[in-house]
């Protein structure tokens, strides 16, 4: 028998009246026909006069439960015969209304929202009575064109409309696809915040279809583990346009995770329509607060200009000439200095983010030059705030990561009472007229140690200050543990902590500066570390900065002992604690201001790499004032020099087979080694390839015309290529380069089986594995890749890699990164920053592991490797042997000097196999899960690819 259809039923019926629009009549036919003759329970929101559930039992065969709620009181009076209809009056949103339903049914197939068709109203509703929808039942929200209008809480971009929160759900059904670190739930937080409702993840995971109909939502729910993507199915025998299906029959879906760790629009905290409110307040507040300060400096540049006339009358008049004129110009100038302090300071702030003053300049040029005056002043604004944020955050950290309280103090007392053994600590200070009060808090930030089995020696180098004498004469009669030497001339800085070494009688020296201070629990982590580690001859700590207001700020988590860094930098530089060497002065007394830098660098190279321990915690506050490398660089040209002198000793110490030159870096206090290599050493550039001519010519040309080294070969491996003008290229590129080689690879694609075979062929000293869409900028790039790859302890050797726009594309690898492995610094401009918390992108530096679109080695180490793990089939080999390397006690090398273009993946497909995750998985160990890559820091975060403080400790 036919059954009627719901507009049949509607036309027919003359009983209570019901209201709908004619699409949701014919919707629903399709939508509810599986449910017409199954027993079947329904509440529907919204009944007012009543006649749809009537008609609701005649479409439905087995009704069960027909329910329905209403908040008009006048609903009370609808009456039916049928037993199984009954209506609640009351907000179905209520908890007792809610109660008073679920009495009647705990589980419906069909719940249908036709109530107020406010967004809150019906996001509530959701919230509350979803949960109750049975698996394979539906949740239908009417009248959703209500949602574009205000008086319902609506609005086209409204984000907390009901249509925003069901657009969201679709999101949430495709969770397994986001690839970032977010649950279903956060992506709905905001909404169900705005109303005071919740949605749990478990409910979230049953999701199974969202669908729109004109002014309808329809929500279907199903078990989680069928909502799922599930197997890959393939079907067929014949491959005639793409290969390589038939393995990947029953593979579960995987994301490539690693492709999503700097997507901006997928990592945002919160949806960006929901900050649009607060962000267009936050601008109208930045626009008042940018008038107001054209104002006020329109106001100073007329009390500057006042200023100059008096100034100039000043000068010419007799008085000036008759009294004493610095005393009055200082007295002048003093209100004209409050003027502009605050302004130089934010200045200050921006010059130090833009990579410094000449850079900084370049860049307010290009910017002028663009956006006019408007775009460079939006542009200092928000640089400057940038700058401030970092400081902003750090305190945050601080106080939540690294601020005692009485409970760790206890810990630490407790730990103390049981160490097997207390080494005596010699804190060595050379002073010389230091401010009276940042000396008194430098010595009180050792009197105050956790550990109190130290001794303070200082040394006075004949400071013309008499205060200074009369603090520490104090000092000394109020704690027997400090000790002074008051030298009777001044012979600078190196001489003072020689005179201080003389009186140290521990076991273990540790460095002060005069100014800086101390963390409370310093000397407690360092013999922690001497416990953990008996042999340790030299150890050194995080360290952070004073401003002004002696607030923490700056500051500098390091990598474990990394040496080609330390010929870049003095990174080590505070805390840094050594084992005592009796019998010489340690410090070089022609080395004033780098020979602290000096001093770790000798005793590193007496050093076995496992007798030199980083301690991953800030044990260091480095004041920053005028006259401090801390504030200014500029402030010490000599130590400069100085420092350049003390890396080219510590390189001849440790190469004594090499020739190298020691260069001033880019910037001040940085270093850069030059390779003098024989002539005869011969480079092997291998570059695997598939079609892609425009890339690889670009490529070849910038190698032959761009490089100063000559003597080399390029392999050029063909991997099935099939368009006319590539093997046209060949045939050209060969005959016109007799150093270009073409070598034929018929076999399926694999990056490390391409690579192992090129090296058969290869004929040169060492071997560079190179990308065909790099393009070579340094000209030297050979010399420093091979000046490193050569040196006896280095095994991988990567380059600094740069996107066409000159922002980073690799600066290393950091294995645990984004879960797998991940280029640091992505996409972070190409600069010198100081407020970073981490070693300079720049800056040549010891890595875990370097991409191999850019790779150097010998060969004879490639050979004693291995060559490439050929388990891996596209990616993760080149992060595996690096790791290989570094277990078999080899250095990588992060080289700066060797600058290239890489247009990344330009050849093939983003497609990452699965047997790619199995080894990574496998092979990656420990550093991508239980251990933090020793080359980066564990109170960074491994979220994301810039350097920024963790916000979990638990890995630290």
């Amino acid at each position: 028998m036919n059954k009627k259809t719901l507009h049949e039923l509607y036309a027919a019926h003359t009983g209570k009246v019901s209201d709908k629009w004619s699409l949701y009549l014919m919707e629903y036919d399709r939508l509810f026909a599986p449910y017409r003759d199954q027993p079947l329970r329904m509440l529907e929101i919204g009944v007012q006069n009543g006649g749809s559930l009537e008609i609701w039992n005649q479409y439905f065969s087995q009704p069960i439960a027909l329910l329905g709620c209403d908040i008009n009181p006048d609903c009370a009076k609808l009456q039916y015969d049928d037993t199984h209809i009954h209506v609640v009056v009351g907000d179905a949103n209520a908890s007792d209304i809610h109660a008073q339903i679920l009495r009647q049914s705990a589980q419906f197939d069909i719940v249908i929202d036709d109530g107020s068709h406010t967004s809150g109203d019906i996001i509530k509703s959701f919230a509350l009575y979803f949960p109750h929808v049975v698996e394979g039942g539906v949740f239908v929200a009417e009248d959703l064109h209500c949602s574009y209008w205000e008086k319902f809480d609506g609005g086209i971009f409204y984000p907390y409309s009901s249509m925003s929160f069901f657009k969201r759900l679709a999101d949430v059904i495709n969770h397994e696809h986001w690839g970032v670190a977010k649950t279903r739930t956060d992506l709905v937080e905001g909404i169900c915040a705005h109303y005071g409702c919740e949605l749990d993840v478990d409910l979230l995971a049953q999701l199974h279809s969202v669908e729109f109909i004109n002014s309808m939502c329809v929500v279907r729910k199903a078990p989680a583990a069928s909502n799922m993507l599930g197997q890959r199915i393939i079907a067929g025998t014949q491959e005639l346009v793409v290969e390589g299906h038939h393995p990947l029959h029953g593979c579960t879906y995987q994301l490539d995770s690693l492709a999503e760790v700097n997507n901006a629009w997928s990592n945002r905290a919160v949806p960006p329509e929901e900050t649009i409110q607060r962000v267009e307040q936050e601008l109208v507040k930045v626009t008042e607060l940018l008038v107001a300060r054209e104002d006020e400096l329109k106001v100073r540049e007329g009390e500057l200009k006042a200023r100059e006339i008096e100034l100039a009358i000043l000068y010419n008049s007799t008085a000036w000439k008759m009294t004493k004129p610095l005393r009055l110009l200082a007295d002048e100038l003093k209100h004209i200095r409050h003027v502009v302090m605050g302004e130089a300071q934010r200045v200050h702030r921006v010059i130090r983010r833009g990579g410094g003053v000449k850079n900084t300049l370049l860049k307010a040029i290009r910017l002028y030059r663009n956006q006019g005056f408007a775009g460079l002043k939006r542009g200092f604004t928000i640089a400057a705030i940038s700058a401030q944020q970092i400081s902003n955050d750090y305190g945050k950290w601080v106080l939540t990561f690294d601020t005692l309280d009485d409970l760790e103090r206890q810990r630490i007392a407790e730990r103390i009472a049981i160490l097997p053994s207390c080494p005596l600590i010699s804190v060595v200070m050379p002073c010389y007229n230091p401010k009276p009060e940042w000396l008194a808090e430098a010595i009180e930030s050792v009197r105050s140690q956790s550990y109190a089995h130290w001794e303070l020696c200082i040394a006075d180098d004949a400071s013309t200050d008499s205060r200074i004498r009369e603090i520490l004469n104090g000092y000394m009669t109020l704690d027997p543990r400090i000790k002074v030497v008051f030298r009777e001339t001044n012979g600078h800085i190196s001489a003072a902590s020689n005179s201080a070494l003389d009186i140290a009688t521990g076991d273990y020296v540790a460095l002060l500066d005069h100014d800086d201070v101390l963390a409370e629990q310093a000397l407690y982590w360092i013999v922690d570390a001497i416990t953990a580690h008996p042999d340790a001859k030299l150890l050194y700590s995080d360290e952070d900065h004073l401003n002004e207001k002696g607030e923490r700020c700056l500051p500098f988590f390091k990598p474990v002992w990394s040496p080609h860094l330390a010929c870049s930098q003095a990174y080590l530089g505070h805390l840094v604690c050594f084992k005592r060497l009796y019998g010489k002065p340690l410090f070089d007394e022609h080395l004033n201001g780098a020979q602290d830098y000096d001093l770790w660098l000798t005793l590193a190279s007496q050093c076995r790499v496992e007798e030199i321990i980083h301690i991953s915690k800030v044990l260091y506050h480095w004041r920053i004032h005028p006259q401090s490398t801390a504030g200014n660089a500029n402030a010490k040209h000599y130590a400069d020099e100085a420092g350049m002198q003390a890396v080219q000793k510590f390189v001849a110490q440790r190469y004594p087979d090499n020739a190298i030159s020691v260069q001033h870096g880019e910037h001040m206090f940085t270093y850069a080694l030059g390779f003098h290599l024989p002539e005869s050493v011969v480079f092997s550039i291998i570059i695997p390839t598939k079609d892609k001519v425009e890339l690889l010519s670009e490529c070849v040309d910038s190698i032959l015309n761009g490089s100063s080294w000559q003597n080399f070969e390029i392999l050029i491996l063909d991997n099935r290529s099939e368009m006319p003008e590539t093997f046209l290229y060949f045939e050209t590129i060969q005959k016109a380069d007799s150093r270009v080689r073409v070598i034929p690879a018929d076999f399926e694609f694999n990056w490390s089986k391409l690579n192992n075979y090129a090296a058969n062929y290869a004929n040169g000293d060492v071997m560079v594995f190179l990308n065909n869409d790099t393009k070579v900028i340094s000209s030297q790039w050979l010399e420093s890749l091979g000046g490193y790859a050569k040196l006896p302890d280095v095994g991988l050797v990567g380059a600094l890699l740069l996107f066409e726009d000159g922002s980073i594309q690799h600066s290393g690898v950091v294995v645990g990164m984004g879960g797998w492995a991940e280029h640091v610094y992505r996409t972070y401009p190409a600069i010198h920053d100081g407020a970073q918390p981490f070693v300079s992108p720049i800056l040549t530096r010891n890595v875990l592991a370097v991409t191999g679109a850019c790779m150097a080695i010998s060969k004879d180490k490639f050979q004693r490797l291995g060559g490439f793990d050929e388990s891996f089939i596209i990616c993760g080999s080149d992060v595996e042997i690096c790791i290989r390397a570094y277990k078999s006690g080899l250095f990588n090398v992060m080289c700066a000097e060797a600058r290239l273009f890489h247009y990344e993946s330009k050849t093939r497909s983003s497609y990452v196999p699965a047997i790619d995750f199995q080894q990574s998985e496998i092979k990656y160990a420990p550093y991508r899960v239980d251990q933090v890559d020793p080359f980066y820091n564990s109170n960074l975060s491994l979220n994301t690819t810039q350097p920024q403080f963790t916000e979990d400790h638990n890995h630290a």
